[in-house]
Parts: C-alpha cells; structure tokens; sequence
C-alpha cells in the first residue's frame, strides 16, 4: 500500500469513530429529553378533554413521534456514512494491479 493512503486511512477511521460518538451523544441526549418530556405531559394532561380537540398528550405524543422518526433516520444516516468509509477503507487497502 502507498504510503499516501495510511493518512487518509487513519483520518477515514477517526471520521468513523467521532461519527459513533456522535451518534451516541445524540441518542442519550434523546432519551433524556423524552423521558423530561414525558414527565411534563403527565402534568400537563388535564383529566377531562374535551373531545371534539386534540388533547395536549395526543400533541405532545404525536411531536415524540416525529422526533423518534428523525433519530432513526439519524442513526440509519450515520450508518450509512460508516458502510462507505469502510467500503472506501477496503478500496484504499486493495492492492492495484499495474
């Protein structure tokens, strides 16, 4: 393997690396925000609604579901960025035939 490519190797593994740091950064603060979220529905939800309106937990439950939906798109996001950093790793790292 040149030696031009062992750079660009170690610099594709750290974008790989800060991606799943990310990724996890992302997802504990998600998970915190939805259980706070949680907590200030149950105060918030009134007892009697009125039923010809949406409720304020039906609301609320319908913007958690949303927010649910990006962070699997975020994670589905992010591990397609790590499929191709790998693929390229595997490219770099195939000897060429001249």
């Amino acid at each position: 393997m040149p030696d031009s490519i062992d750079p660009m190797l170690q610099r594709i593994e750290q974008g790989v690396d800060r991606n799943g740091a990310a990724l996890a950064a992302h997802t504990a603060i998600f998970e915190t925000l939805m259980r706070q979220l949680g907590e200030i529905i149950s105060l918030l939800t009134p007892e009697e609604a009125d039923p010809d309106k949406p409720s304020l937990g039906d609301l609320l439950a319908h913007l958690i579901m949303q927010n649910q939906e990006q962070l699997t798109l975020t994670h589905r996001i992010v591990e397609a960025m790590n499929r191709l950093e790998r693929t390229v790793l595997a490219e770099l790292a195939r000897p060429t035939i001249r």
